[in-house]
């Protein structure tokens, strides 16, 4: 894969690059999708040549599952793409995928992974957008692994999973900027969470018996492997979803922000963008319950987002993969 001088309007500003693996980081709004549509021919530049060409997997994952189910989506895309069924679904299962899982059953995550799989069937060439996002670190570094055996050109924000990675800023390749963070703490109040004995699932129970408290200005994190019932467990504290057993209590107003944040913003803007504006939605609650808040966001704004939070001392629950915020919770709850 080769860009030669490409530009696209006021976004790309001379991009020269080479290689057969490709990272390329950068603040949210940097171009990085961009050149990834270029790469994948689904854009054309204004000047510079650009050799090859990839399969885009898109950040927005929802928009590109069609089927009922894992295994409909994986033997459509190997019957358009010339592929041997057995083949494809050894790809399925290689990502860790259950192929009789329903799709409206999957975890974010387990979404990002079929969208990934699919896109290996139809290629040997990958332009992926933020492929690790809402994927636990252990999935993801598997994942990588797996990616390593293919070309590609990788937009990612999650630092730690990319190594000798080019930083996009202002349309050009520049020298990445040093990254030194502070999340102040704050003195907690009151119980305002309280989950006692809570259990819930579909066909089986995600989690049984749970019980937690939060109070007042805390920020509790919960973790967990994809599919696990993270964001499963927000939807109930939220009450989108009934509890099998056991009670959820909450003082005061809930504040929602999910995953995909164009549930809430029907707007034409970027993912980072719109999963900005979803999270200063939800701070209008008082117990904010935010779905991989971070996922989208490049370094800096994340950590924007923990400071908001201590700012306006707001109580925060938040399902997360990214592991090198933890250190800034007051809490974290495995499940």
């Amino acid at each position: 894969m080769r860009f030669k001088n490409v530009w696209f309007r006021d976004v790309l500003k001379g991009i020269d690059l080479e290689g057969e693996r490709i990272f390329v980081c950068g603040y949210n709004g940097s171009g990085k999708t961009t050149l990834l549509k270029i790469a994948s021919h689904l854009l054309k530049p204004d000047r510079g040549e650009v050799e090859g060409k990839a399969t885009y997997v898109p950040q927005n994952v929802d928009d590109y599952i069609l089927f009922n189910t894992v295994k409909g989506e994986i033997l459509i895309q190997a019957e358009h793409s010339g592929v041997d069924t057995d083949r494809a679904l050894r790809i399925a299962r290689g990502l860790g995928l259950e192929v009789e899982k329903r799709t409206d059953n999957l975890s974010d995550g387990e979404k990002r992974l079929l969208t990934i799989a699919l896109a290996l069937i139809k290629g040997d060439s990958l332009a992926l957008d933020e492929p690790f996002a809402n994927l636990h670190p252990s999935v993801a570094k598997n994942i990588l692994k797996i990616l390593k055996r293919y070309e590609f050109l990788i937009a990612e924000n999650r630092l730690e999973f990319c190594r000798d990675f080019f930083w996009l800023e202002n349309g050009k390749i520049s020298d990445p900027p040093n990254f030194e963070f502070e999340v102040p703490k704050c003195d907690l109040g009151e119980v305002v969470l309280r989950v006692e004995n809570l259990t819930f699932g579909y066909e089986k129970p995600l989690f049984k018996d749970l019980s937690f408290e939060v109070r007042r200005g805390e920020i509790v994190a919960i973790v967990g492997m994809n599919g696990c019932g993270k964001t499963t467990l927000l939807k109930v504290v939220a009450g989108f979803l009934k509890p099998w057993s056991g009670e959820v209590t909450v003082k005061g107003r809930i504040g929602v922000c999910l995953s995909n944040p164009f549930y809430h913003v029907q707007e034409p803007l970027s993912f980072g963008q719109a999963k900005v504006k979803a999270i200063k939605m939800a701070l209008k609650g008082d117990v904010v319950l935010l779905d991989e808040p971070t996922a989208g966001l490049d370094v800096k704004r994340k950590f924007e987002v923990l400071k908001a939070l201590r700012r306006m001392r707001k109580t925060a629950l938040m399902a997360t993969h990214d592991h090198e915020i933890l250190e800034f919770c007051d809490d974290v709850i495995e499940i």
